[in-house]
């Protein structure tokens, strides 16, 4: 399965939100002194402008490219609706919001003289709730979150951005005893809110921490809201097996971890015996599991549906976070040596009524 639109989808969300974040930084020097002493504050209003717009352009990229992805088969209503993504519904919802909002300050440029300053000012502190969504969003939807770039790039511009919030709080506001309280009380819950959005997704975590939560987040009942259903996924096998032949049976085991759009690890034992002369072949031991390869947990138990030399069918119904679910996964493998197996494999999630 070929995955260049989610690739293309990935690449253009991190180019919206560094335009994003480029111009909500511009917004906020606008609103201080600093702009008005450098002479050029037109200029700096023109770029966080010209930001906001191509911000808005890659964000609409970065949803409807998703359109051509066959791995999720998303709707323009999946991408277009709060929650009605199957695919991490709460946090695609903050970015399908935040999208709106953005299309909605980046809207009020063109219509300022029509509802007046104030209102286009009070319209543009919708760029705070909305730059948290979009933070939001790509820490908790994004797969490259683990990544160590990632974090730092998320880390750095939040600083900045909140930095840049206490600039403009301390120069614009009044000198009395209780605005310096309310100023000190604004710090202490942005200081909250960051709090929040780094250890509550993660973000610092150590490695295999954050692996391990986003694999957790992946693997959410599909039953609970904001859980993950997948239509489909595939990846490479590489792992071990045994096989035992005598004149009258036959058994084969294998331990196998999967790369790939869901990371998987296989438990196939099959056994089989052979009656006397004309006799069908009785199988005696079928088993085939899926598990999850960080925890070891089962997550799907059941049976070969198939077996034909490299070819292999298994079905089995959805355990612990994934019960309600029934999955197929066909796998085509060849023995690299005596001991070593190889191939790719493929399988589909259907819910159970």
């Amino acid at each position: 399965m070929n995955h260049e639109f989610w690739y293309l989808s990935r690449a253009a969300g991190f180019t919206a939100y560094l335009t994003l974040f480029a111009s909500v930084a511009l917004g906020m020097v606008l609103s201080t002194r600093a702009a008005q002493r450098t002479g050029r504050q037109q200029l700096v209003f023109d770029m966080h402008r010209f930001l906001s717009i191509l911000a808005v352009a890659f964000s609409l990229f970065h949803v409807y490219i998703l359109l051509g992805d066959q791995y999720f088969n998303f709707s323009v209503w999946q991408l277009s609706v709060p929650f009605a993504s199957p695919y991490r519904t709460l946090a695609v919802a903050a970015g399908v919001v935040s999208m709106y909002g953005l299309l909605l300050v980046t809207a009020s440029f063109y219509v300022r003289k029509f509802i007046g300053y104030r209102t286009w000012r009070a319209l543009h502190f919708v760029t705070f709730v909305m730059y948290a969504g979009v933070t939001l969003h790509g820490i908790t939807a994004g797969t490259d979150t683990t990544q160590t770039w990632a974090r730092l790039l998320y880390a750095s511009t939040g600083i900045i951005v909140l930095a840049l919030l206490a600039f403009r709080l301390q120069h614009r506001l009044p000198q009395s005893q209780n605005w310096r309280r309310a100023r000190m009380a604004a710090a202490g819950a942005a200081a909250v809110f960051a709090l929040v959005v780094i250890y509550g997704t993660g973000l610092f975590a150590p490695t295999s921490t954050a692996q391990s939560s986003v694999q957790t987040a992946s693997t959410t009942s599909v039953l609970a809201a904001g859980g993950t259903f997948l239509p489909a996924f595939s990846g490479t096998v590489s792992g071990t097996f045994t096989q035992k032949a005598d004149a009258n049976t036959s058994q084969l085991s294998m331990q196998a971890r999967v790369a790939g759009d869901l990371p998987v690890k296989l438990n196939i034992d099959l056994a089989t015996q052979q009656a006397a002369a004309g006799g069908q072949t009785q199988v005696s031991v079928n088993k085939a599991q899926r598990l999850d390869p960080a925890s070891n947990a089962l997550s799907c138990d059941g049976k070969l549906t198939a077996f034909d030399g490299g070819n292999a069918t298994l079905v089995c119904t959805g355990a612990g976070t994934y019960s309600g679910v029934r999955m197929t996964i066909q796998a085509s493998f060849a023995a690299a040596d005596k001991t070593t197996v190889t191939g790719d494999l493929s399988g589909e999630m259907t819910r159970l009524s």
